[in-house]
């Protein structure tokens, strides 16, 4: 029974990810390893913990933990070895799966009406004045930057405008032809890396998007690709479009004292205010 287990985990893990369907290999495999069904439930956290095994099933687990966790980030394992395998075919990684997403979300009708860039740039040139800050000679950096209208719009106030996304698939005709400079990076990559140091990040309406476990590795990676700070705008609220696509947009719903606390832990928060 133990041979066929470790067999049926080396089927799977070429291709397994750490979702939903995942989680279902691994309750399956378990149960076939008891030689029961319907007990034995299997949980897999942030940290690959495990909830519901007991000790004979610890190194089944950590090897299906091990087989899975690098396959997110493109690189396969091979699972008895606990070795990578060179050229081995990997699953679509978090990154891919999220630009495929965005890709079918900026071709849904209505999508990019609403601009949270260019309707809460006051705000922060509200906030800039207020600390002497000139944008005339400063450099702004759209983190997120969609279909592009924030980033216009800020072009007619900063010294220079750069733009960042995970998919250039949102950028608008009017963008293009503005100029402005544009990367196509995931944010939870390495930002500063491919565009520098910019004297301010800005960033509305996005981190809600990222998945929970990645939020604050964002925050790190555009703090660290600006010189002053990170102006952000959070939406608090689920999203309505991800009903089109069967799974919600918004992967990061939590409350302001959540995000505040969070923030807080990651770098200074000079001020919060609740919008709502």
């Amino acid at each position: 029974c133990r041979e066929r287990v470790w067999r049926q985990i080396e089927q799977e893990s070429r291709s397994f990810r750490c979702d939903e369907r995942g989680v279902d290999v691994v309750r399956k495999l378990i149960e076939a390893q008891r030689g029961d069904t319907g007990r034995g439930q299997f949980a897999v956290g942030a940290h690959g913990k495990a909830r519901g095994e007991d000790r004979r099933f610890r190194r089944l687990r950590r090897s299906v933990w091990a087989a899975t966790w690098p396959d997110r980030h493109g690189i396969p394992f091979n699972v008895s070895t606990y070795t990578a395998v060179p050229g081995a075919a990997a699953a679509m990684s978090v990154q891919d799966d999220e630009r495929r997403t965005y890709d079918d979300v900026w071709g849904l009708d209505g999508y990019d009406t609403f601009s949270p860039g260019e309707h809460y740039l006051p705000i922060f040139l509200d906030y800039l004045a207020e600390r002497g800050h000139t944008p005339a000679l400063m450099t702004v950096l759209d983190a997120g930057v969609g279909s592009g209208k924030g980033s216009i719009a800020m072009n007619a106030h900063f010294r220079d405008v750069n733009a960042v996304d995970i998919t250039a698939s949102g950028l608008s005709e009017e963008f293009k032809a503005a100029g402005i400079g544009f990367t196509e990076v995931c944010l939870w990559k390495d930002v500063a890396g491919e565009v520098g140091w910019h004297d301010w990040v800005y960033c509305t309406d996005v981190l809600e998007h990222i998945p929970e476990a990645l939020t604050m590795l964002v925050i790190h990676r555009l703090l660290t690709a600006s010189r002053y700070g990170l102006f952000l705008r959070i939406c608090l609220q689920p999203d309505q479009f991800g009903a089109w696509l069967g799974k919600p947009l918004h992967q990061t719903v939590r409350d302001f004292a959540w995000w505040k606390n969070m923030l807080s832990e990651i770098g200074s928060v000079d001020q919060a205010r609740d919008l709502l």
